[in-house]
């Protein structure tokens, strides 16, 4: 994480603590004085009971609950690049953040594996630490899909293990600034990963592409999203943002540590011919909460409405 990302999240965290010492400032305040008369009234007293008692209720929920409470989300694509009535099965994973084998490590095998996907795609921040390598390994090793795991690395992994193979030894591709063309029941679906710290090898990561294949972008960040009129890329899968981790009713997310704010903060966007889906990831960073953000599993039902290949 940059300097100027931890101070943003320093400053999130910042406010919220300051709210939440306000609301129990003001409860204190209320029992101290209750007796005297600016706190007689019963209905003050009612609205001081009633706020703290939701914030403790959002506090306990944004992190018993809502960090475990994994989202499948679906999106299907028609594309005339694939034959008339092909259906391929993509499923993206996002940002973990392991501190360990946890309880949404030993979950998401099954749920991925039981969405029988084609291709899984893996957009980075896996580890929070090194010491939760092994367990991301296991998580990984784990899941299974039938035309290969492809992945680019976060930010976060460049700064814990910047010299390390996170899936060394896994029948995981890791792509950097590189790309590879898979066939499936007569289709060709092309996928191009850039590496966290150089988005400039894209034309490179594009060169062995073939005219017509469906093509998927894999780059940690989904701020490559107004750079890349004219590359013919169908799919951008991101992640990074969180979804902001923590989010408020109608605004959404507070935080999204992209340069475009809060205009790609999650899920699906439909830039000039190209879809970009920036995904809310798995894991959590800062403060271990998650609020009106879930984790999410991201799955892509291409479906083929052409012939394929041009």
């Amino acid at each position: 994480m940059s300097v100027e990302e931890r101070i943003r999240l320093f400053l999130v965290l910042f406010v919220v603590l300051t709210i939440i010492g306000v609301e129990i400032a003001v409860l204190w305040a209320w029992i101290g004085k209750r007796r005297e008369s600016q706190f007689a009234n019963p209905w003050l007293r009612w609205i001081f009971t009633f706020l703290f008692s939701l914030l403790i209720l959002c506090l306990l929920y944004a992190y018993f609950v809502e960090p475990y409470w994994i989202e499948v989300s679906r999106v299907k694509i028609e594309t005339p690049k694939l034959k008339a009535g092909s259906k391929i099965i993509i499923v993206q994973l996002s940002d973990i953040h392991s501190n360990g084998w946890n309880r949404n490590e030993r979950r998401i095998p099954s749920i991925v594996n039981a969405l029988n996907p084609d291709v899984i795609c893996l957009t980075g921040d896996y580890i929070n630490k090194i010491e939760a390598l092994d367990a991301v390994r296991k998580m990984v090793g784990e899941l299974k899909a039938k035309y290969g795991i492809f992945a680019v690395r976060g930010n976060w992994d460049v700064d814990v293990a910047p010299k390390v193979d996170i899936f060394k030894g896994l029948k995981v591709k890791m792509l950097m600034g590189e790309g590879e063309r898979i066939s499936i029941s007569g289709n060709e679906i092309y996928i191009a990963g850039l590496d966290v710290n150089d988005d400039s090898a894209l034309p490179q990561a594009l060169a062995m592409r073939g005219r017509g294949d469906f093509t998927i972008l894999l780059f940690h960040y989904p701020d490559l999203v107004e750079d890349l009129k004219g590359y013919d890329i169908d799919l951008y899968l991101a992640g990074h943002t969180h979804g902001g981790q923590v989010a408020l009713p109608f605004y959404g997310a507070l935080l999204t540590f992209s340069k475009y704010g809060k205009k790609y903060e999650r899920g699906l966007y439909k830039v000039g011919g190209m879809l970009l889906y920036v995904n809310r990831g798995i894991g959590v960073i800062g403060l271990p909460l998650r609020f009106l953000s879930r984790p999410e599993i991201s799955v892509f039902e291409l479906i083929g409405t052409g012939k394929g290949r041009l």
